[in-house]
């Protein structure tokens, strides 16, 4: 798979270096390519800003511009550790843009699926 990053996140970023981090890697994928573009805009036009509230920063977000089930994107975000999971995607549900974002007849049917898994970093990893 090929990724062109987000305008709103050009680069890899380093997360936190806690010793429990957990990595969620997730690629949603969209019905067509309008649906796709319309779900990377959503995130370039709000959708950063409650991922660092929530408390799980990004690490990289990009479209797929190669690959297997296209169209989609994938990104990354780090948690502090396992227990966080929960509580941060709680926080990230509560967030008044994040609502107000969701529910913006706009942005709806922009995703048909979302398939999510939880990583650890390996020792010596620069993540």
């Amino acid at each position: 798979m090929l990724l062109l990053a987000f305008e709103g996140a050009p680069r890899v970023e380093v997360p936190t270096q806690s010793e429990g981090r957990v990595f969620e890697l997730r690629t949603y994928q969209s019905h067509n390519q309008e649906r796709a573009a319309n779900k990377v805009g959503m995130f370039n036009v709000g959708e950063f800003p409650v991922f660092r509230r929530a408390g799980m920063p990004g690490v990289f977000f990009g479209s797929a511009v190669t690959g297997p089930d296209l169209p989609q994107l994938t990104y990354m975000v780090v948690h502090n550790d396992s227990q966080s999971i929960r509580k941060d995607w709680g926080a990230f549900g509560a967030d008044a843009e994040w609502k107000k974002l969701s529910g913006n007849p706009a942005y709806k049917d922009n995703v048909s699926k979302v398939i999510a898994k939880f990583l650890r970093p390996v020792a010596g990893s620069q993540i």
